[in-house]
C-alpha cells in the first residue's frame, strides 16, 4: 500500500464515518502567538475546542503537514538520533468538537488499524493514562486487550498539551510490536516495556487526546466548553508498518529521495545503522537520521550529539553535483561513529561540531570523499 494510498484510506474512512475532511493549514499558525510553527492536527482547531469559534460540523479529519520545532511535546531532540522522528512529519488525524469522546475514538482507531488497514490485532498494545481507568476499560471491552497488553503511564508520556498554554488532556496511544519473531507478543513489565519503546522495539502509531481542559498561563487547568477529541497518527510510521520495512526511510516516502541521490551521484546505496561500516565508493544512509530540506529557518540554537535537521540545502546539493561530496546524509555525527562508518564529515558553512552535534538549520554531509 503506497503513502497516498494509507492517506486516501485514512480520510476517507473518517468521511464515510461522517468527518469532514479539511485541508492542511499553513505551517505558520494564524493568529496564535503561543506557537512559532504548526506542531499537531489540532492548531487550527484551537479556537473550536476553547469554544470561541464556530463550525458547521462537529467530526473533523486532516492530513496535516507538522513541523517537530514548536509546542510542548515536540520530541526535537529525537530527530537524527530516531528512525521514526522528523523535523517535517504529515499528522493523520479525526476530531471530534463536543460530540463524540473516549468510546468513538478508540473504536474508530481500532477498527481502522485492523480491519481497513489489516494490521494483526496480536502486535497492537496501548498505553492510557494512570488515572484513565475508563479508557483502560474501552480498550479491553473493544479491542479485546489483555491487561498485560495495556499500560498505564504518567504525565510525561500519556498527558498531552500543545504548549506551555492552551487545550490539553489525558492520552492514551498505540504502540506497534516490533520485536523480533521470536520475542513479538511476550509479555513484559511496564519498565521494560518502555524500555524497549525508546530502543524502537515498539513504535507508537497513534496518539489519541481526550480534549478536556484548558492550561492557562498560570498552569491551572480549567474545563473545556465540551469534552473533545484530537488524534494524531503519523503517516512516515504508518507507512513503515504496512509497507513492510524497519525504517521511516525505507518507505516510498523517502525512498525516490534516496534512489534519486545514487542517480545523480553513481554510487551504491547502504542503509547502515550503529556498527556498520559502508565500503569506498557508497552513500552511507543512517538508519537514524533526518532527510527534510529546508523547512527551519537559520539560527536555532544547537543541538549536541545529533543532527536535527538538514536545513536548507541547495547549496549543499551544489557540493554534491559539484564533487565535494558523494551524497546529502545526515545522521548522529560523532568523531568515533564516523570512523565507524568510513565517512569524512564534511559541514557546510563550516559550522564546527559541538561535542557531535552541530547547529540547527545548516546543511551537513557526512560521506565518503569522491
Amino acid at each position: 500500500m503506497t503513502a497516498s494510498e494509507i492517506r486516501r484510506k485514512f480520510l476517507e474512512y473518517f468521511e464515510t464515518n461522517g468527518h469532514a475532511i479539511r485541508p492542511s493549514s499553513s505551517l505558520v499558525p494564524d493568529d496564535d502567538p503561543t506557537l512559532l510553527f504548526t506542531n499537531a492536527g489540532m492548531v487550527q482547531f484551537k479556537r473550536v475546542f476553547l469554544g470561541e469559534e464556530k463550525l458547521p460540523f462537529k467530526r473533523a479529519t486532516t492530513s496535516q503537514k507538522c513541523l517537530r520545532v514548536s509546542g510542548k511535546h515536540n520530541d526535537l531532540e529525537e530527530v537524527g538520533v530516531t528512525a521514526r522522528h522528523h523535523t517535517l512529519f504529515e499528522m493523520l488525524g479525526n476530531f471530534s468538537f463536543g460530540d463524540y469522546f473516549k468510546r468513538d475514538a478508540i473504536r474508530f482507531a481500532w477498527e481502522l488499524l485492523t480491519e481497513v488497514y489489516g494490521i494483526p490485532k496480536e502486535r497492537l498494545w496501548a498505553t492510557v493514562h494512570n488515572s484513565d481507568d475508563e479508557a483502560a476499560g474501552l480498550w479491553a471491552e473493544i479491542a479485546k486487550l489483555p491487561p498485560q497488553r495495556i499500560f498505564r503511564l504518567g504525565d510525561k508520556d500519556n498527558f498531552w498539551q500543545m504548549g506551555e498554554t492552551g487545550p490539553c488532556g489525558p492520552c492514551s496511544e498505540i504502540h506497534y510490536d516490533m520485536r523480533p519473531g521470536a520475542a513479538r507478543g511476550t509479555d513484559l513489565g511496564v519498565e521494560e516495556f518502555e524500555a524497549r519503546g525508546s530502543r524502537g522495539e515498539f513504535l507508537e502509531l497513534w496518539n489519541l487526546v481526550f480534549m478536556q481542559y484548558n492550561r492557562g498561563a498560570d498552569g491551572e487547568l480549567t474545563p473545556l466548553p465540551a469534552p473533545s477529541i484530537d488524534t494524531g497518527a503519523g503517516l512516515e510510521r504508518v507507512c513503515s508498518v504496512l509497507q513492510g520495512v524497519a525504517s521511516n526511510y525505507e518507505t516510498d516516502l523517502f525512498t525516490p529521495l534516496i534512489q534519486r541521490a545514487v542517480q545523480v551521484t553513481g554510487v551504491s546505496l547502504a542503509v547502515v545503522g550503529e556498527g556498520d561500516e559502508t565500503g569506498p565508493g557508497r552513500i552511507a544512509v543512517a538508519a537514524r537520521s533526518s532527510l527534510d530540506p529546508g523547512q527551519v529557518p537559520f539560527g536555532r540554537p544547537s543541538l549536541p550529539g545529533s543532527v536535527a535537521m538538514v536545513g536548507y540545502i541547495r547549496s549543499a546539493t551544489q557540493d554534491v553535483l559539484s564533487g565535494k561530496a558523494a551524497a546529502i546524509v545526515t545522521c548522529p555525527i560523532t568523531k568515533e561513529g564516523l570512523k565507524a562508518a568510513g565517512l569524512t564529515p564534511y559541514v557546510h558553512g563550516r559550522v564546527p561540531c559541538n561535542d557531535g552535534g552541530i547547529s540547527l538549520g545548516q546543511a551537513v554531509i557526512a560521506a565518503n570523499r569522491v
